[in-house]
């Protein structure tokens, strides 16, 4: 081909775009972000409609159900949930994956703003929420306390807690479930607001007149400038409760119950039998996964040794950096494994030490070229492209054993080091392309479908198999061939070894057997006795627990 024959009539060309590959690469290993997932568009709208002062009948009938209606008119929508509590109404609209998010989040504002008018006048504001894959919590854990409640402790975990994982560079958000910060809540008395005749829409204006601040405008004396404002907040629950409501001299502690307290949760969850809060973090967009959880798991050890946070213990059962990390693992191990099992069989057949050195090398410089093209598509390294690469490291290494193999061949016929890596490289060319291209195009169907779930995240793992199989291709036609010159031309073609001979001779003597004196036998009986004991096996022979692990 004409890439083997360009490669060997410019060695110089060859060297430089080998050394840019490996520049180029390392340094997009370098850059490339360590993610838990790729950032996929989740298919689903969150509608969060609040209602002060409703009741969850009331606001199923007057809120969820009109939205549930005028949102089922959208098209490709495969669910629609909602659910109507005090005060609040949430609506999940699931659609079709493969769907602009954008458009779609357009398509159900428009949808609600047909029906604003219809909604009762207290709901004021209409909020949609999407999510994407980044938003998943990069840790989550419990926060108990042996013999301790820790339901009204939000000030303390505050303090002692959340804000020390709130300085952390590359944190997000914190979010605490399971305590509440302490508020001022006022209970009307329906007997008093009767018994004096209470406006009661008056009392809800005095009560947002006496908790507002304005600008009331600005004063320039001796060359200075002030800025004025009315500030009238209310501090303490005495002031709330002297707050007065009409011109009878009634005051708001005479027709309310003032309350302030952390507001009771409304569900609970236990560690050890005691009883705990939840805490999870989510990372700031454009830092490294990992870097983050670590600095979030020193600044955890430095927060349980607090004096002041005695008794209070923190557990994470989910660490993002963890799933990374054994993924990063699990790839070094599969390259080095792979590399090595493919030298040692390699030299066992071949018997050169170079030849088995052009296969190691042809390993790294294909998991090279495909980190260039992650970094230069906006990809990133997570558990997915991964485990993509992790099952290429065993394809890649074919496509050099086969050009080696000839190339080889033509060595051990007489053939010069230079016409050796010509005539074996190009006997093989079509065969090895043809190979590449039918694999491609067999994860060709989950990289470019959008129709499920599984199709999005497997795409992920059949655009990294299919990427470092191509330039695992690439590097057999150009490299192998190349290199296969300057290391070969001075060694001594080594001569089959007798128990390979032996071998052949008698696997030519099973194929004649099998294939030319009893095909019949071989189609008939042999091939589907083999299929029988390999579903067989495979049906019985592995556990169900192998595959709940």
């Amino acid at each position: 081909m004409w890439l083997t024959r360009l490669s060997m009539r410019r060695p110089v060309t060859l060297i430089m775009a080998l050394a840019s590959v490996v520049i180029l690469g390392l340094i997009s290993f370098g850059k490339l972000p360590l993610a838990f997932l790729p950032k996929v568009d989740l298919p689903f709208i969150w509608v969060h409609v609040p209602h002060p002062g409703g009741i969850p009948s009331e606001v199923e009938r007057n809120v969820a159900r009109p939205v549930e209606e005028i949102l089922a008119t959208l098209g490709n929508v495969q669910e629609i949930r909602s659910w109507s509590t005090e005060n609040e109404a949430d609506i999940l609209v699931v659609f079709d994956w493969g769907r602009d998010i954008n458009l779609l989040r357009m398509e159900v504002q428009e949808k609600v703003d047909q029906i604003r008018g219809d909604l009762p006048s207290q709901v004021r504001d209409v909020f949609l929420f999407t999510f994407n894959s980044n938003d998943i919590p990069i840790v989550e854990g419990r926060i108990s306390a042996k013999g301790r409640d820790l339901s009204e402790s939000y000030d303390l975990i505050e303090q002692k807690i959340m804000r020390p994982l709130q300085r952390i560079p590359g944190v997000g958000r914190v979010n605490i479930d399971g305590v509440n910060p302490t508020v001022g809540a006022v209970y009307l008395r329906l007997d008093k607001i009767q018994e004096f005749d209470v406006d009661v829409n008056r009392l809800f204006e005095e009560l947002g007149a006496a908790n507002v601040n304005l600008t009331v405008g600005r004063v320039t004396d001796q060359g200075l400038r002030y800025d004025l404002r009315t500030v009238s907040g209310i501090h303490r629950m005495e002031d709330l409760g002297d707050i007065p409501i009409d011109d009878r001299g009634l005051r708001l502690s005479d027709v309310a119950e003032l309350v302030y307290a952390a507001p009771a949760p409304a569900y609970g969850r236990h560690l050890n039998g005691e009883f705990a809060i939840a805490f999870e973090i989510q990372k700031a967009a454009g830092y490294n996964t990992v870097q983050v959880c670590r600095q979030v798991e020193e600044t955890l050890g430095e927060i349980n040794e607090d004096p002041a946070l005695a008794g209070i213990n923190m557990f994470t059962f989910f660490n993002q950096a963890d799933q990374i990390t054994n993924s990063l693992e699990g790839l070094w191990k599969a390259g080095l494994f792979g590399s090595a099992f493919a030298i040692v069989i390699l030299f066992i057949f071949l018997r050169s030490f170079s030849y088995t050195l052009l296969v190691a090398i042809s390993i790294p410089i294909s998991l090279l070229g495909t980190a260039i093209f992650l970094y230069f598509t906006g990809g990133s390294l997570n558990i997915l492209t991964m485990m993509g690469l992790m099952l290429g490291i065993g394809m890649l290494v074919d496509n050099a054993v086969v050009v080696l193999e000839s190339i080889n061949r033509r060595r051990t016929e007489g053939a010069s080091a230079t016409a050796a890596a010509l005539r074996g490289t190009r006997d093989v060319a079509r065969a090895i392309v043809a190979s590449t291209l039918t694999t491609v195009v067999v994860f060709a169907p989950i990289i470019v479908t959008t129709a499920d779930q599984l199709a999005v995240w497997l795409g992920q793992v059949g655009i990294s198999i299919a990427v470092t199989i191509v330039c695992s291709l690439l590097v057999s036609l150009t490299v192998i061939p190349g290199l296969s010159v300057f290391l070969t031309r001075s060694e001594a073609v080594a001569t089959e070894a007798r128990w390979i001979t032996r071998l052949r001779t008698r696997y030519v003597a099973v194929l004649k057997w099998t294939t030319l004196r009893h095909s019949r036998i071989t189609a008939f009986v042999i091939v589907p006795a083999t299929l029988v004991l390999t579903v067989v096996a495979a049906k019985f022979g592995l556990s169900e627990d192998f595959f709940s692990d």
